[in-house]
This record gives C-alpha cells, sequence and structure tokens, in this order.
C-alpha cells in the first residue's frame, strides 16, 4: 500500500482505513468489504469504478486510477 500511495502522490487521492477505526468500519459497511485487503477505486464523482479483494498487482492498481484522474 505504501508503494501505491507514493506513486499516486499528488495525482489522485488515495484514503487508507483500518476496519478496526469506527470510520473503517462505517466505510467497510457502505462499499461492502467481504475480505481484507479490499481497494475500491472511486471515480472522480465518487462512483464505485474498480473493486480488488485480496492483494493485486500495485502497476494495474495505479493505472486503473490513473486513468480516471487525467
Amino acid at each position: 500500500m505504501d508503494g501505491i500511495e507514493r506513486e499516486l502522490e499528488g495525482k489522485v487521492p488515495v484514503i487508507r482505513l483500518s476496519v478496526m477505526s469506527s470510520v473503517g468500519r462505517q466505510a467497510a459497511a457502505r462499499f461492502r468489504v467481504r475480505g481484507l485487503p479490499t481497494f475500491v477505486i472511486l471515480d472522480p464523482d465518487g462512483v464505485e469504478a474498480s473493486r480488488h479483494v485480496g492483494i493485486p498487482g500495485k502497476d494495474r492498481l495505479v493505472e486503473e486510477a490513473l486513468s480516471l484522474y487525467r
């Protein structure tokens, strides 16, 4: 996750939440998280554009996110 955050810094908003926190539990419920880790990519309007459960390839995740914010 750290590498993804560094690569997207200043280009795409990245929010990392823990399901152990109150806000994290709320977000997990809202986005129907069923497995960890889960990466949800939202478009600039806040609509879910992509979801990855498990550990995706960093390059794929970064490219998907960047394509929405170009």
